[in-house]
């Protein structure tokens, strides 16, 4: 009453659904009893009301306190919290209307307090929990908007994102580095093993396989295979009057000599010291 501009008639609270309701919810309970939510004309408010019926000896009515909380008043503590966007939490009574909703544009209030939540749609709302308070008749509500949602959990990933992003990639580039090395390491490994170190030619194992090789071919097709042994006269004597070195440059020439006359499929190795064997594969005759 207090809160009532002078010179202004006082409501009657039997006017309006929500606050009859109210009253006679009130009088039907001896305790203090929380109304449904309503737009108050007279002081241009939306207002939680709550009443308690004052009762003689005998249990009868005599008078009605009433009060009524403003959800917009600053002191109050659901608006002193601070909610995260896309959010919404609500008290939701017994009988399905909402006690409060935050936020509550004011331009949708009408809908939301004066329908009950059955009745309404809110299609952008995807989540939400529903927790019942025992005692109170009423229900915490907390929705939560899947876009807001969605652009929150973006926001918050990005850098973990493009961190992961980065990290994925140079993961692929040093997998990548580090495969082609070792297939690099692999391919000399396999040619250290089958090719003579000084002068890159074929060793005794690959050219004793190319010869059984060429020999199973030959059979087939009825050709023939010339095997060729060369060593160098005198070799010794070069190693000996100069140096290894000038004798392993020597045998360099030599390798490089035979393999600039060679024939495509024919084979030139070195046996070891200063012995070569020429294999010529698919002659019609010797």
């Amino acid at each position: 009453v207090s809160s009532i501009p002078a010179g202004r008639p006082l409501p009657s609270l039997m006017a309006r659904e929500e606050s009859r309701q109210g009253v006679e919810a009130a009088l039907a309970s001896d305790r203090m009893v929380v109304g449904r939510t309503y737009y108050f004309p007279l002081l241009s408010r939306w207002i939680i009301p709550v009443r308690l019926a004052l009762r003689d000896a005998e249990g009868r009515p005599q008078l009605m306190m009433t009060a009524g909380i403003d959800i917009d008043a600053d002191t109050a503590l659901w608006n002193a919290n601070e909610r995260k966007q896309g959010v919404r939490v609500a008290l939701l009574r017994d009988d399905g209307y909402y006690q409060l909703q935050l936020p509550a544009p004011r331009k949708q209030r009408e809908a939301i307090y004066r329908e009950p939540v059955q009745a309404a749609t809110d299609a952008e709302h995807r989540l939400e929990s529903l927790v019942p308070l025992d005692g109170f008749q009423l229900n915490a509500l907390a929705r939560f908007d899947h876009e807001a949602l969605t652009q929150g959990f973006l926001q918050r990933m990005f850098v973990p994102g493009f961190l992961f992003v980065i990290a994925l990639v140079l993961g692929t580039i040093l997998y990548r580095y580090l495969r082609l090395n070792q297939q690099i390491y692999e391919q000399s490994l396999v040619h250290q093993a089958s090719h003579d170190v000084l002068t890159g030619l074929p060793n005794r194992l690959l050219l004793k396989d190319r010869l059984h090789q060429d020999i199973a071919r030959a059979r087939r097709l009825n050709k023939k295979v010339a095997v060729m042994h060369l060593d160098l006269d005198q070799f010794k004597r070069i190693n000996d009057s100069f140096d290894h070195k000038t004798g392993d440059l020597l045998l360099q020439l030599v390798a490089s000599r035979l393999t600039e006359s060679q024939r495509d499929g024919d084979t030139i190795g070195r046996l070891g010291g200063d012995e070569f064997l020429l294999i010529f594969p698919d002659l019609a005759g010797i």
